[in-house]
């Protein structure tokens, strides 16, 4: 249910923008948010941890619906009918790997302090959407975007 109105709330919200700001926007958006439940989980409760649990739910959803909307727009469907089996494999790897990795971390850190880590990763995120924006080349409805002077 939070998930529908969640994402509702957030197509009425990024509907006016083109791809760059929506994917960039959200990115940025999500940190903020990683933010604000680092300081509520100093000393968490039940309603932080659970609101932390739902929202966690709903980011993941939008973050890959807005990497998947981004690769629409750069590969055309023979391309995308070759790579994103390739894309798909590497975010099973890259779970696998990144849970290792947190979990290898979590003693050291602290599991509080992985959220830190967390934003780093958003922020470069946001970094490579940006560059990907400024020299990728768009079929999508963001026309002033596809096609960058060589």
């Amino acid at each position: 249910m939070v998930s529908v109105v969640s994402t509702s709330v957030y197509a009425s919200w990024i509907a006016p923008l083109d791809r760059r700001r929506q994917t960039i926007g959200s990115l940025i958006f999500s940190v903020g948010t990683v933010v604000v439940f680092r300081l509520l989980l100093v000393e968490p409760n039940a309603w932080s941890a659970g609101a932390f649990y739902v929202w966690f739910n709903v980011f993941t959803l939008v973050l890959v619906s807005q990497f998947f909307l981004l690769s629409g727009d750069l590969f055309d469907p023979r391309q995308a009918k070759r790579i994103f089996g390739f894309i798909g494999t590497g975010g099973l790897v890259g779970g696998v790997i990144g849970s290792a990795v947190a979990g290898f971390l979590a003693e050291p850190l602290g599991t509080g302090n992985l959220m830190w880590l967390g934003c780093i990763q958003l922020l470069l995120c946001a970094v490579l959407a940006a560059r990907v924006f400024r020299i990728g080349k768009l079929r999508g409805a963001d026309s002033r975007f596809k096609q960058r002077p060589e």
